[in-house]
């Protein structure tokens, strides 16, 4: 449940970031004042609220991403050196599930948040190549617009963390199959 309602929050706000870069490219062939200015008014809103939503999900993903690595660890010690020689077919199921499930929920939280910073990505680059262009032009209002789509460049995004102990992209996902790997055969060189 905590899987589904981070990785919702992460994938609709990266969805709001799409939309307003589809926005940015629809409108890099007229360069308005009340136009950007508008466009500046939404990206601020949108750095509020990744700041925001960092702050309200950090920690509860650390405490997930925390219980569902231990599960793991302890589902695949459980499978490789069952206590008592072997295992019955409930816990064959029960440890196939979260062998199955806990991987693919870190992996969908991981994904929806790395999209934001896709999404981030592909917003500068739109506002960058808008500034380049509008350099080229002659405007009344360009120098206004340079510095309304300046202030938008300065604003960084973060990247999600998981309480700042590791950002939540790709590379974390293979330390954790990484870790997983190793960690399974420490447990076969100590069953020799």
């Amino acid at each position: 449940m905590v899987a589904l309602m981070l990785g919702v929050f992460y994938y609709e706000y990266s969805e709001f970031l799409h939309r307003f870069h589809s926005s940015l490219r629809i409108e890099s062939n007229s360069f308005y004042r009340n136009e950007i200015s508008s466009q500046v008014q939404m990206h601020t809103l949108l750095f509020k609220v990744v700041h925001d939503l960092e702050e309200a999900t950090s920690l509860i993903c650390f405490f997930f991403l925390c219980s569902q690595m231990t599960a793991m660890y302890y589902t695949l010690a459980a499978f490789m050196n069952p206590p008592g020689g072997w295992l019955s077919v409930p816990q064959i199921c029960e440890i196939a599930v979260v062998l199955a499930l806990d991987p693919l929920s870190v992996i969908g939280i991981i994904a929806c948040s790395s999209r934001i910073n896709k999404e981030y990505q592909k917003c500068l680059k739109a506002i960058t190549l808008l500034k380049g262009r509008l350099v080229m032009q002659q405007s009344s209002d360009r120098e206004h617009i340079l510095q309304y789509l300046a202030v938008m460049q300065e604003k960084q995004f973060p990247t999600l963390s998981a309480y700042g102990v590791v950002e939540l992209n790709s590379k974390f996902v293979l330390g954790i199959f990484g870790s997983l790997f190793t960690y399974s055969l420490l447990i076969l060189n100590l069953k020799k």
